[in-house]
């Protein structure tokens, strides 16, 4: 049987540089295969190139394949149609260069992306470093400034506000139970009570905040440390990858998500600083019509919301209830019983 390896050549190379224009002259000697990875939606391959002395000195030379699992390729056509479509309008310094979405290789489709390793890094572990915090908020807020209430992103993203929020509960009572049966008496009555209430009043709250239209930006909800880039050096960037989750929401969301499940105990009490910088930082990026009053309340709609990343975890029913207890807390701290009242 072949194997991923006795696909990625060379020759498959050359043809794939040369069809986008990545390689007007010259032509790739040998490739060189540095680590491969495997995590739960995908395949990674990181890999290095040298080409003929002929070669364009602007050719790219680290590579980065990423190959969707079989259940996963309707998020992947997601992710290659945000290359394909916004990718392209957003500042540059948000996103690591990327050279093909639509290649194909062993006969599925996949993404060929820049390989950074060398500049930047991956925080694997609940975060520690408040600076670092404060680059990833950074990031974002530039990210919702750039297309804050722009309705051609809108456009672009190609499922209105009003889909999205249509498939959003559609199996929340069953991935409930699901994560229910699995966890047993782990789950105490509170937390019981937390998923109960986000199944009962989220749909009604969010469909009453989409109807005011206003404030809702280019989203990327999936956050987690792995999900930043890292510079290693000061003159670059943090970057955003992992683009299959994209959505046009409130930006509070993507917030909550970040500061609910990727924040040590330590820094657990800079939340509420963190929120504040980044309100800021959409103000000084000229976002004039967010009072902080909105923007707090975008907030706990998005701690609220980061319910459904608990359930969407449930067949890891250990990290759904790690991203839970981290959840409780903040909670309480932005009083969301009384919005789910």
């Amino acid at each position: 049987m072949d194997t991923l390896t006795d696909y990625l050549t060379p020759m498959w190379l050359n043809d794939v540089l040369r069809s986008r224009g990545y390689l007007r002259r010259g032509y790739v000697e040998s490739l060189q295969i540095v680590q491969m990875m495997h995590t739960p939606p995908s395949q990674l391959v990181q890999f290095s190139v040298a080409y003929s002395p002929d070669t364009v000195s602007t050719a790219p030379s680290n590579f980065f394949l990423k190959i969707p699992r079989p259940a996963m390729l309707e998020t992947a056509q997601r992710e290659a149609h945000f290359y394909n479509t916004i990718a392209p309008l957003l500042p540059k310094n948000l996103l690591l260069p990327w050279y093909c979405v639509d290649v194909t290789i062993a006969q599925t489709p996949a993404l060929l992306l820049g390989d950074v390793s060398t500049t930047h890094m991956v925080w694997h572990d609940q975060i520690s470093s408040l600076p670092v915090l404060e680059s990833m908020s950074a990031t974002l807020a530039q990210l919702h400034a750039w297309a804050w209430e722009r309705t051609d992103i809108e456009e672009y993203i190609g499922e209105s506000s009003q889909m999205t929020l249509a498939s959003m509960f559609v199996q929340a009572q069953a991935r409930y139970q699901e994560l229910v049966d699995s966890l047993g008496d782990t789950l105490n009555t509170e937390q019981r009570l937390i998923l109960e209430a986000y199944i009962r009043h989220a749909p009604k709250l969010f469909q009453t905040r989409l109807q005011q239209k206003n404030g809702l930006t280019l989203c990327h909800p999936d956050n987690h440390p792995e999900n930043f880039l890292l510079p290693r050096f000061d003159q670059h960037e943090v970057y955003l990858i992992d683009w299959q989750v994209y959505r046009w929401w409130w930006g509070g969301v993507d917030l909550a998500a970040l500061l609910t499940r990727s924040v040590c105990s330590a820094l657990q009490p800079q939340r509420y600083a963190l929120l504040r910088r980044y309100h800021t930082a959409l103000q000084m990026a000229g976002v004039t019509n967010y009072p902080w009053e909105a923007c707090w309340y975008d907030y706990q709609l998005g701690v609220i919301d980061t319910v459904r990343v608990v359930l969407s975890m449930r067949q890891r029913p250990q990290s759904a209830l790690r991203v839970l207890l981290g959840l409780v807390q903040e909670w309480h701290s932005c009083r969301c019983w009384e919005l789910c009242s």
